[in-house]
């Protein structure tokens, strides 16, 4: 009776063992149901949660934080997947581009005048996507790199 109870208790506990560990990482389930936007900027990385999205003639994803730091991208309103090229043509609505500003002392202003926009996901749901972009600043070339970003769509 020992024994059988001996085994029992050894298939309990290893019953135990396996329904308690999961190889499922429930951070990732709920990172994709967050809306953000992130970037590197001076080797300074930065993520912001729950960008704003605005529509009108084109969209607008406008990531704010820290108080003072602030990143727009701009797209169609009829975006595609894939990579486009950020140009600075703010009247031109079927044109991607890029903007970051520091709004303190110095009102730092960076307009895209190069680089991509990687569109890797637009559902119904959600759009994903990449970007990178430089541009000139009083005769000083600086990037935008690492960027990423996930709007909820309603």
């Amino acid at each position: 009776m020992k024994k059988h109870f001996l085994l029992l208790a050894v298939l309990f506990v290893s019953a135990l063992s396996f329904t308690s560990c999961s190889s499922d990482n429930d951070d990732e389930v709920a990172d994709e149901t967050k809306a953000f936007i992130s970037y590197k900027f001076n080797n300074v990385s930065y993520t912001y949660d729950d960008p704003a999205v605005a529509t009108s003639l084109n969209m607008m994803i406008d990531g704010m934080g820290d108080g003072n730091r602030r990143i727009q991208l701009w797209l169609p309103l009829s975006v595609t997947t894939g990579t486009h090229a950020i140009v600075n043509e703010p009247s031109n609505e079927d044109a991607y581009g890029a903007s970051f500003y520091i709004n303190d002392a110095s009102e730092f202003y960076l307009h895209g005048t190069s680089g991509t926009i990687n569109i890797t996901v637009n559902n119904d749901t959600k759009m994903e996507g990449t970007f990178t972009f430089s541009g000139t600043t009083d005769d000083v070339n600086y990037t935008v790199s690492e960027g990423s970003f996930r709007i909820l769509k309603d």
